[in-house]
């Protein structure tokens, strides 16, 4: 479940690799996010050996990609994944990055948030 002080990993190329949620968008703080959420982010880790495009402390909104919590499809199947993931987002509503690495569930694709499905390789 990813909560308010949740730890996520970024799974873009922005430079970033480990971030905490900070606040949650349009919802309850104690309610569980699913795929697909709006949440804002701080960096906690980056990647040093490559130009990043973000600093240590940024603050920055995201959009929740994988949970490991089990998410109930429309069609009775279930998905869950390793790890809680997010992509970054300008304060546009932009990416930062130009590719993410992983696979990109249906659910966003279908959303309003489909700039994700020109940059990802893989959506199940």
């Amino acid at each position: 479940m990813v909560l308010y002080l949740s730890k996520l990993s970024v799974i873009d190329n922005s430079g970033a690799k480990v971030a905490q949620c900070i606040k949650v968008l349009n919802k309850s703080p104690k309610r569980s996010l699913k795929i697909g959420d709006d949440l804002i982010i701080s960096i906690k880790k980056r990647n040093i050996k490559s130009k990043s495009k973000v600093l240590k402390g940024d603050i920055y909104k995201s959009v929740l990609v994988h949970t490991k919590k089990k998410y109930r499809r429309l069609d009775g199947t279930s998905i869950s994944f390793d790890a809680n993931t997010c992509v970054l987002l300008n304060k546009n509503d932009s990416l930062i990055s130009s590719r993410v690495f992983g696979i990109i569930p249906i659910e966003l694709v279908k959303s309003q948030k489909s700039r994700l499905k020109s940059i990802s390789n893989i959506t199940i």
